[in-house]
């Protein structure tokens, strides 16, 4: 399977995979939000080349109207229009406000997809965090301290710490109060909660959600240390708050 970029001269800008029809696989389309080429045409050319991978794995095809996961977010397919470069293909959707519960609308393209993906990134490129992301889907469930209820304002301090796991649904986030009176060994004193709704209540969780298995966060006031899986201190994360969250979230 080839991925094939659009004339950047063209407006708007599109991507397509060639060679899935082989397989029975009517192709993907989708357009791009940015005009020239950048760093997020790799983000994008990895996404189809996911999207084949699944193709090729499984004995039945991807079909208009069918939604597919991607990390954090829901893609959607759609017959593509006559005259554009989704013509005869599926043209991917996604979500409008993946950061926000309740219900989900469609548009066309990936570009708040690619941003997720983007801010999960640099998280674990600018603490050194090594061997792949663990992109966890929203629905995805974390661990929680009773202290910290979606429903009420939290702390200041909180602290995280992402477990092995297995079990379908299971983020591997455990998401805790720093009171050391509080017994976070007790199955009582701990719940389970959807991340997505965990985001809602505190949106400087989000860039840390696919950090690799024992990788810690602690969230102060005023900074955000990462503790690398294995490392024994933390180091202050010098650019921990993702920017253009709002946007992105309400659909702006």
């Amino acid at each position: 399977m080839h991925v094939h970029f659009s004339d950047p001269a063209t407006s708007p800008r599109w991507a397509w995979t060639g060679g899935l029809a082989a397989l029975g696989q009517q192709e993907f389309a989708v357009p791009l939000a940015w005009p020239e080429p950048d760093e997020r045409d790799v983000i994008v050319e990895r996404m189809l080349h996911f999207i084949g991978h699944y193709v090729m794995q499984q004995p039945r095809r991807i079909i208009a109207g069918e939604t597919f996961t991607y990390g954090w977010t829901m893609l959607r397919m759609r017959v593509g229009d006559a005259g554009t470069p989704g013509a005869n293909r599926l043209v991917i959707q996604e979500w409008t406000t993946p950061l926000r519960g309740g219900a989900h609308e469609y548009a066309d393209g990936i570009a708040r997809a690619v941003r997720l993906r983007q801010a999960q990134d640099d998280v674990m490129r600018r603490n050194r965090l090594t061997g792949g992301g663990d992109y966890p889907h929203c629905t995805a469930y974390a661990i929680i301290c009773k202290k910290l209820s979606p429903l009420a304002p939290w702390p200041v301090e909180i602290f995280a710490h992402r477990l092995p796991h297995d079990q379908a649904g299971d983020s591997g986030w455990f998401i805790g109060c720093v009171d050391d009176d509080h017994d976070h060994d007790d199955p009582d004193q701990l719940g389970r909660v959807h991340l997505l709704h965990l985001v809602e209540h505190c949106p400087r969780l989000f860039p840390y959600l696919a950090a690799p298995d024992e990788t810690q966060v602690a969230f102060e006031a005023e900074k955000t240390i990462v503790f690398p899986p294995d490392a024994q201190t933390g180091e202050e994360d010098d650019a921990p708050f993702f920017m253009g969250l709002d946007e992105l979230a309400f659909g702006g």
